[in-house]
């Protein structure tokens, strides 16, 4: 499947239906906004490096 192809089998989707497509296509767009499992992720590691749970790199390979 190529760009080319995809663009063409766009020309012949149904109005009504567009909507629908653009919906499905965005969400393989790339964004900036971190998820919220991420967000999730970051607030923990933050929790485990305030109360010294995590070691550094450095530490690691002492």
């Amino acid at each position: 499947m190529s760009r080319e192809q995809l663009h063409n089998m766009i020309d012949i989707v149904d109005e009504k239906e567009l909507d629908l497509l653009f919906n499905l296509l965005v969400k393989f767009m790339p964004t900036d906004k971190p998820y919220e499992d991420e967000i999730n992720s970051i607030i923990q590691a933050e929790k485990e490096r305030i109360n010294g749970e995590i070691y550094s790199h450095d530490e690691v390979w002492q």
